[in-house]
């Protein structure tokens, strides 16, 4: 949990006889391959979340023996935005210094930006594309009570993203804010696949595999940007919205855009429970980034 941020095993409930049964039959899941996680740890980790006592490390004298090499060849990384990771140790050369400038200047450029005076001061979520010298950047605009957004600075971030292809193609793009105190809030956008803002999001989102959140506070008289969160997607998910983007281009423009959000919003509201559940098992309020795997109607 502490390299992926995630639970090992996830029960079907949240009850007694659901951690009784994912504790006794269910298979650990697997470590994501995009965290780069050494063979040799990921066997060592496998091994002590055996099932069978007689599988796993006798001794942390045993489980020492692994590790010692590896501390000498890989440097333990954390990051408060995907979870932590083991990567190679390597002196920052220009590209990384470029990368850091790029990223400071990003966050500085955000958060110079004001509310559009053609939106209304109220509580919903939108999309920009923002674009700088660096390239176009996918942002997330949302607008909250002061409290609210005080009490989420610090939250598990998740996203999860919907497709449906009829009768119209669109996208629904979750994004999701919780900690245990305050629960979840919900920043649910539909994307028409037609259109080309959701065009170019979607491929932007695939390509970068990231986007920036812009908060703003209804209590701000100025209404400027009020802080800015980097939230990560997951591999897989990229994949498939470069994919739903190329799909889409495809399909004829049927002209039901409210069918299709109505048919995305039931799907959602199925997901809300099983999302809830997965959120609250982190047990942490720190930023973090989780993921899912993709739905697709």
């Amino acid at each position: 949990e502490m390299l992926t941020n995630e639970m090992p095993l996830l029960p079907e409930s949240n009850s007694f006889g659901g951690w009784y049964k994912a504790h006794h039959d269910l298979k650990p899941l697997p470590i994501p391959s995009h965290l780069n996680i050494p063979p040799d740890l990921d066997r060592l980790i496998m091994q002590c979340l055996a099932k069978n006592p007689g599988d796993r490390p006798q001794s942390t004298a045993e489980i020492f023996e692994i590790i010692a090499p590896l501390e000498e060849r890989y440097n333990k990384r954390s990051s408060n935005r995907q979870g932590s990771a083991i990567s190679t140790q390597t002196p920052p050369d220009s590209a990384e210094k470029e990368d850091s400038r790029t990223e400071s200047t990003l966050e500085d450029l955000c958060l110079q930006l004001t509310w559009p005076k053609k939106k209304p001061l109220q509580k919903i979520v939108f999309p920009r594309l923002l674009r700088t010298s660096k390239g176009v950047f996918v942002t997330l605009w949302v607008m909250l009570d002061q409290q609210d957004l005080f009490n989420r600075r610090y939250s598990t971030r998740y996203n999860q993203f919907l497709f449906s292809t009829t009768p119209h193609p669109m996208l629904l793009w979750i994004t999701v804010l919780y900690n245990r105190e305050h629960g979840p809030r919900w920043l649910p956008f539909y994307l028409d696949l037609k259109s080309s803002l959701g065009q170019n999001a979607t491929r932007l989102l695939g390509e970068s595999g990231s986007y920036r959140m812009l908060f703003y506070t209804l209590e701000d008289p100025g209404h400027k940007c009020q802080h800015v969160m980097e939230v990560h997607i997951d591999p897989e998910q990229c994949k498939r919205l470069l994919q739903w983007s190329k799909t889409s281009q495809g399909i004829p423009d049927a002209g039901q855009a409210g069918l299709s959000k109505k048919l995305l919003k039931q799907e959602f509201e199925k997901l809300k429970p099983k999302i809830q559940m997965k959120l609250e098992a982190v047990q942490t309020n720190y930023p973090q980034s989780q993921h899912s795997r993709n739905s697709h109607r």
